[in-house]
């Protein structure tokens, strides 16, 4: 469902508009906008926390995010890859994350990812 007009963000609906999604055409485009705008704006590794959700496998656990995966794998969303303490690598939904780190400045890839899948709903 879309977010009511109130709801709205206009910087960054152009920020989406005119820096990851211009010149796309279709979803695939799309998507490659949004993977390599996220590429070049996320710096790895950051920490981050998965988000509380009983459906989500190490919810609430303390990450460190160290890379995108692979153009493939994103072309359907945006995936991450993560370790936890142990070192274990896992593959989450960039949705699936939350950085204080990173989301205390608006706006950001995070933020924006996360604005437009809302939209997208």
């Amino acid at each position: 469902m879309k977010l009511e007009k109130d709801n709205v963000n206009q910087a960054f609906e152009n920020i989406i508009t005119y820096d990851v999604i211009v010149d796309c055409y279709n979803e695939t485009e799309q998507a490659m906008g949004w993977y390599y705008y996220l590429q070049d704006h996320l710096l790895f590794p950051f920490e981050a926390c998965i988000i509380d959700d009983p459906d989500l496998p190490f919810s609430g656990a303390k990450v460190t995010v160290i890379a995108l995966a692979s153009e493939e794998a994103c072309s359907n969303g945006i995936y991450i890859i993560a370790k936890n303490k142990s070192d274990c690598k896992m593959i989450l939904q960039l949705e699936h994350i939350r950085s204080d780190e990173l989301e205390k400045d608006t706006p950001n890839p995070i933020s924006l990812w996360k604005y437009w899948i809302a939209q997208s709903n």
